[in-house]
């Protein structure tokens, strides 16, 4: 069982301790039935500057993130395994010089979390064992918990609508100057309508119907060429034998049967990824380029999540592809000695839901 860094049994460190351990991206992307629509917040809903991570929408990762704030596990409070979203984001900055250099790193976190019924996330917010206090977000009703003890500060908000669950935190790490105490408030309130919205689209998506399987074309008989198609065959589909030749007709010329063309999902996704470069310098910008097809051709809006294990901890990038299939997205190198070897793991979800995975790394050289 991996060290869960339980230096202290505080909710607010092992919430952002679980940002610092390796996540293991091999497992299966985040389920999206419903995939036209982005569950991600966008990078402007960040400070500038700030590392974005995404994560599988999984129960344990969920209950690894957020286990610190529940009395029960996701899977005992029947969340929907694969659906949803988790992601995070580190920033951090340094002010001063010298002596008087004052570091500041703040974590941010949310989870989108889906249930069977409205029933079963309000009990998912009933879970909630830190204490909190009630709250709204544009008119929907939630439950925030603040505290700051001097060594960080962590605000934490729950909130549910219909059967999706959303809970969102931010940690600073010490006690925020003023300024930077108001612009974090600002952030976090901007954030959590955002994913009220997201909660509200989320849950409008799933009640429309899923779309259609695309019926079998009716094969044609070897007995005889029908000029006109008949709208009732067509309506029916009824299952025949294996498609044979036609046999011409001497009396008639054989009319062409107007098909409907449907759009499939793509079979064979493909993501091929590399670097920039192979090795980057500490504190400069290790940059990952990625290039997806769907059977053989460029596919846009794709989603890219990159994960980079730098030694005890992990970060990532988030990016579209392009017309072209392409995207790309970057992240600080930290402070690490000559040679170490970073491996990058990439999960893409297509614009239809198509998964995709690669791999590649690089090294750290001065």
């Amino acid at each position: 069982m991996p060290k869960r860094w339980l230096v202290s049994c505080h909710p607010a460190r092992r919430l952002a301790s679980a940002l610092c351990v390796v996540c293991a991206l091999v497992a299966a992307p985040p389920r999206h039935t419903w995939a036209a629509l982005s569950l991600a917040l966008a990078r402007s809903d960040y400070p500038r500057g700030a590392v974005i991570a995404v994560y599988p929408a999984t129960d344990d990762e969920a209950d690894y993130l957020l286990s610190s704030a529940h009395r029960s596990s996701f899977h005992r409070l029947r969340r929907i395994d694969g659906d949803g979203w988790i992601q995070a984001a580190i920033w951090s900055f340094s002010t001063g010089k010298g002596a008087a250099t004052r570091r500041h790193r703040t974590t941010f976190g949310y989870a989108i979390n889906v249930f069977h019924n409205a029933q079963q996330a309000r009990r998912a917010l009933a879970d909630a064992r830190i204490p909190r206090r009630p709250y709204r977000v544009g008119r929907i009703a939630g439950w925030l918990y603040q505290n700051g003890d001097g060594l960080q500060s962590l605000t934490y908000l729950f909130v549910a609508y219909r059967n999706i669950e959303v809970e969102t935190y931010y940690e600073y790490r010490g006690t925020a100057p003023v300024k930077l105490a108001h612009q974090l408030r600002h952030v976090f309130n901007r954030q959590s309508s955002h994913l009220v919205h997201l909660a509200r689209e989320y849950h409008g998506q799933m009640q429309l119907p899923a779309p259609a399987t695309p019926a079998p074309s009716p094969s044609p008989t070897a007995t005889r060429v029908v000029p006109t198609p008949s709208p009732t065959a067509v309506q029916t589909g009824t299952p025949v034998a294996a498609p044979s030749t036609p046999t011409p007709s001497a009396t008639s010329t054989p009319a062409a049967t107007p098909t409907a063309t449907a759009v499939p999902i793509a079979t064979d996704v493909v993501a091929v990824a590399g670097t920039t470069r192979p090795s980057y310098p500490p504190n400069g910008s290790a940059t990952v380029e990625v290039h997806v097809t769907a059977d053989g051709s460029a596919l846009p809006g794709a989603h890219v999540s990159a994960n980079f294990a730098f030694p005890g901890f992990a970060t990532g990038c988030t990016a579209v592809t392009n017309s072209n299939g392409d995207a790309s997205c970057f992240v600080q190198v930290p402070e690490e000695p000559d040679g170490t070897q970073v491996p990058i793991t990439i999960q893409v979800i297509g614009p239809r839901g198509e998964p995709a995975s690669a791999t590649t790394s690089f090294t750290v050289h001065r």
